[in-house]
């Protein structure tokens, strides 16, 4: 048996080697630059690569070790995504400075460029931050800032003028759908998702634990109850995925990239590998013997009841812990 779950292993492995390639690396997807132009301005921003976006709020541009400071920033318009308001585009921004000490010369200056941004494909990039040491000369600089709050001002009205034409993504048209749909439209559309989504590998665990529950039944088992009994599985888990989807949208449209967080990962990580070792035999993961015979009492072991529980203790567990939880549910019988 352990033999047969290395061999998967490996396969497992193999396949997302295989889907890796279809994500872009970092220095492919974000080709970040800055330099000075002829008037003296700084033009800086980051280059997409395909079906990559920029986070607006995590794109933050910052002058270092100079006396001279930002007197305005062009940036180009955004994108709702998600909530969000995200660059699908390569941004590029120009930053004039204002001279305030009168200085004289060359001056030097570093330019801070922090970002963060995502693929449309599902896969969000850790934050990156980037410097880049400039030179200019700053007696070319203004040294009064009346003339530039007056075209802040312009630029600023403009912007917001910008930000309500916004461009909307496919996620976002079939958000807009379900809102603006009669309920019809919405029902059928959640049918079709349904469908589809049942169709996706993470299902295919599943397909031998519903199996066992139906076939523990006994002889008395009747095709009316094993649908019913089905029927509670599903509804058990989609509640199950309601609360998770509440409670994420609760905390935030950005959590995929909260997720992306270093201590976040090595936690996840020790939580996969602690239950690697229960898959491979080291401990038992089981429902508390308590609740096993409370489920379990009455005329009918495994009712509806018990249905549902296991469903909600499966899910819990995701899909690398679901033929495990298959053998407990058995073993509990």
């Amino acid at each position: 048996m352990k033999y047969l779950l290395k061999l998967l292993a490996i396969v497992v492995f193999s396949l997302t080697a295989v889907n890796a390639g279809d994500f872009l690396m970092p220095d492919e997807a974000f080709k970040p630059y800055a330099k000075v132009n002829d008037k003296m301005q700084i033009e800086t921003g980051v280059s997409l690569g395909k079906d990559i976006y920029l986070y607006a709020k995590k794109l933050t541009i910052e002058i270092k070790d100079s006396s001279l400071s930002i007197l305005k920033k062009e940036s180009p318009s955004t994108s709702e995504h998600s909530g969000e308001q995200v660059y699908l585009t390569s941004p590029n921004f120009v930053i004039s400075l204002e001279n305030k000490e009168a200085l004289k010369g060359m001056q030097d200056l570093t330019l801070v460029l922090s970002y963060q941004g995502c693929s449309e494909m599902g896969l969000c990039y850790n934050p990156y931050t980037k410097e880049y040491p400039l030179s200019l000369d700053a007696s070319k600089l203004p040294t009064t800032s009346s003339l530039q709050k007056v075209e802040k001002k312009i630029v600023t009205e403009r912007s917001k003028v910008e930000k309500e034409i916004v461009e909307l993504s496919e996620t976002d048209a079939i958000a807009d759908t379900i809102k603006s749909g009669n309920i019809v439209v919405v029902l059928l559309t959640f049918l079709g998702f349904g469908l589809l989504l049942a169709m996706t590998p993470c299902v295919f665990p599943m397909i031998p634990i519903i199996s066992g529950v139906i076939v523990s039944q006994g002889e008395g088992l009747t095709t009316k109850k094993a649908f019913a009994l089905s029927i509670v599985y599903v509804l058990a888990m989609a509640v199950a995925y309601t609360i998770a989807g509440v409670l994420a949208g609760l905390f935030g449209a950005n959590l995929q990239a909260a997720l992306q967080m270093p201590w976040v990962i090595y936690s996840f990580s020790f939580v996969f590998v602690a239950l690697a070792f229960s898959m491979f035999g080291y401990y038992e993961l089981k429902l508390p013997d308590s609740l096993v015979a409370k489920v379990s009492s009455g005329g009918e072991r495994g009712g509806y009841a018990g249905v549902a529980i296991i469903s909600s203790y499966c899910w819990s567990l995701c899909c690398c812990t679901s033929c495990r939880c298959f053998s407990v549910h058995r073993s509990d019988r």
